[in-house]
């Protein structure tokens, strides 16, 4: 999926619900990021029927956050 936000990084299909992650250099706490994962969210959302669990992962120090998604 790709929009004037961005392009999804990557997701996981599970039964019941779908992990997305997007992959980030350094910051994660960016609350921007957290408006991309919920656009992202939605369009998955719309596309498979099922809840998104998101995640923020910082490729330098190799940490990560979960993103609250907000269903519409």
């Amino acid at each position: 999926y790709t929009n004037t936000s961005g392009t999804i990084d990557g997701f996981i299909l599970c039964p019941h619900a779908i992990i997305l992650f997007d992959y980030k250099l350094a910051n994660i706490d960016d609350e921007a990021y957290d408006e991309q994962l919920q656009k992202y969210a939605a369009y998955l959302r719309k596309q498979y029927q099922r809840p998104v669990e998101a995640y923020l992962i910082s490729m330098v120090k190799g940490s990560f956050r979960q993103v609250e998604i907000f269903e519409e």
